[in-house]
Order: structure tokens, then sequence, then C-alpha cells
């Protein structure tokens, strides 16, 4: 007879920080890079008022990939939806453990749930006393609003800025990206989006932009003086014009989602993946330039969807 679970786990920044860290485990930096990150609640927070925002979905066993001896795999069967955190008097904000003003790489998973005009919740290294150096923001539609874009576009900040975005978050809100056609036509429309669309004006101010098209490949667009070896500077995007193309890659024998047609069932955290091997890349560049990174999230991506 079938049974049920209720299971919880820590998401968002959470989940997000344990990869960065998992990401970095192999770095040679010394001192070793450490992960600073939000307090977690012993119990889920419905039980007291939501004190962060929750997500809900069913999972079921699916079939493995095809010559593996594991056959079962567990997938999500269903998205349930979610709960944005109430900002109810009372309830306090999920404060960073020995949060510091001056991280070497700071890091936000903003998705449109609150964080982004809850002021209280931001760092330290937001704050009028916050020394940044790099940012990397993975973030979801809408785009270019809040007042944490506002925050981060200013003209000190904007310049060390990396954002990772879905191409489905570019796809729901602005000019039209066609999805598994080709590679060449994903290639023209993400370009064209830079170059005359709407992103021009907002993610185009960024020192890089990288779009994700999910488990199978991810566009990079930078306003840095092309260089092999370590990451520019604030000052080489200091007058640059936007963002403009820097790589693109991609799986040759796959296209955007084919990989969810092989593999039934849908999985959380691909973009995540991405974004910690972006992190790991802005933490020691001349040991793990651009292209690999974005190549280890990418095929990372996929291998989550396998297993």
């Amino acid at each position: 007879m079938p049974e049920t679970l209720f299971d919880s786990i820590p998401g968002g920044a959470w989940f997000l920080a344990s990869l960065v860290e998992l990401a970095c485990s192999d770095s040679k930096l010394q001192p070793k890079p450490s992960v600073k990150r939000p307090e977690v609640d012993s119990e889920p927070s419905s039980s007291r008022g939501f004190r962060v925002g929750e997500a809900y979905s069913l999972w079921s066993l699916h079939t493995g990939a095809v010559g593996e001896k594991r056959k079962d795999v567990w997938r999500i069967e269903r998205f349930l939806g979610c709960h944005a955190a109430r900002d109810a008097a009372g309830l306090k904000h999920k404060a960073v453990i020995d949060d510091v003003p001056d991280p070497d790489v700071l890091v936000i998973d903003d998705l449109n749930l609150g964080f982004r005009d809850a002021e209280k919740a931001w760092p330290l290294a937001l704050s009028k006393e916050g020394r940044l150096r790099r940012i990397v923001l993975k973030t979801v539609a809408p785009l270019g609003e809040g007042k944490l874009w506002e925050r981060l576009i200013a003209a000190d900040l904007a310049d060390c800025l990396t954002v990772v975005v879905s191409a489905s978050s570019l796809r729901g809100e602005r000019g039209a990206l066609s999805k598994s056609v080709s590679w060449d036509l994903a290639i023209e429309e993400i370009v064209k989006e830079f170059e005359d669309g709407l992103s021009r004006t907002d993610l185009g101010r960024c020192r890089r932009v990288i779009v994700s098209f999910g488990a199978e490949g991810a566009a990079c667009f930078s306003r840095c003086t092309p260089r092999f070896g370590p990451a520019g500077t604030a000052a080489d995007t200091l007058n640059a014009p936007p963002a403009s193309l820097e790589r693109f890659l991609y799986l040759p024998g796959e296209l955007e989602g084919s990989r969810q047609r092989k593999y039934p069932g849908t999985i959380s955290g691909a973009t995540s993946i991405l974004t910690a091997a972006v992190v790991r890349h802005e933490i020691d560049p001349e040991s793990y330039p651009l292209f690999v990174a974005v190549g280890c999230g990418v095929k990372e991506s996929g291998d989550r969807r396998r297993r």
C-alpha cells in the first residue's frame, strides 16, 4: 500500500549556501573560503506563522536513466505553490549568522517572496557601512524592479554585480525567446534581447549576466574587458557599453528542456547549482575560469535530473 510522508528541508538561501560551500570545498585558497548563512528555525515556520517563504511539492518515484543500475529515482511530480512570509508585527527577519560588512563575495538569492523590498532583512554589506567588491545575485521575474535592484544597480555597485537568471524569467516578460528550436536561434534571440530589448537598459548595466537554459546550456554576457585568467575588475566596466555576449555553452546533442522529456518529473535547484559554480569562479578565477564554472554548472544540473 502506498505511503505518504511529510518532510521539510531549508530551501532558498539556505540551499544555495550549502551548494556554494560544496562548490568551494576543493579550493586551495588559504584561508579556506567560509560561507555565512541565515539562521534556521528548528521547525517549519508555518507552525507559528510564516517567518520565511515556504514552497510545497509532491514527490514520486520515476524511472532513472536508461542503462543505469538504479532504475527508480525521486523527482517532483507536482508543484503545489508557495506561501510568502508575512511581515506581521513581532516577527523578526532571519539574520545572517556572524554577518560582516565586507565579504569577499556577497551572494543573494531573490525569489521575489518579499526579500527584495524588506530592507531590514538585508545583510550588513548592503548597509551604509558595507564595503562590497563582488556580488552574485540569483533572481527571478519580474526583473529590474524593487528596492533591492535599485540598491544593487547604483553606480557604486553595478560594476561588481553578476546576475544569474533563467531564460524562462526573461521569456515570461520580455522579447520573444523561442524554446527547443535550435541553439543557433537561441543565441541569435538572446543577443538581440541584450542589444535592443529591455535587458539592455537594466540587466545590461551589470558587470556580468548569466542566463541559464536549464540543464542544457547557458549564455554569458559581460561588460568586462575580454581576458583569459583573472576576472575583470570594476575598473574594466567603467564607461563600458551595455553587456554583450561573452560566451555561450551548450550540449550539442540536446536542446533546452530535452532532458525533462527524457526523464519525466521535475527537479528544483538547476539555477542554484549554476549560481554556486559562478560563486566558485568569483572567489578564485585563476584556478576556476568562467567557462569551466558555467560548464560544470550545466553538467551538474543535468546529472541532478538523471539521479
